[in-house]
């Protein structure tokens, strides 16, 4: 789950919630309109906290650890 916190004209942060376990973040700051919007930027820095980034039923969802991700797709399956 994504949601964005403006703190000025496209500045802010994006905050990225695990979908497995709805308790672990990871925030991605932007600074212009073009970082904004950047979802690759995203990916890549969810990447590099190790963060799973896949779609289910035609759904992006985000989990910080395979285990995160493998209950969710118990549950949800």
């Amino acid at each position: 789950m994504k949601e964005t916190h403006w703190e000025g004209y496209y500045e802010g942060t994006h905050e990225i919630t695990c979908d497995g376990c709805k308790r672990k973040h990871i925030l991605v700051p932007f600074h212009n309109e073009d970082e904004y919007r950047d979802y690759e930027r995203i990916r890549r820095a969810l990447t590099k906290e190790k963060w799973i980034h896949m779609k289910i039923h035609g759904v992006w969802s985000d989990f910080h650890s395979e285990t995160c991700r493998d209950n969710y797709i118990k549950s949800n399956t």
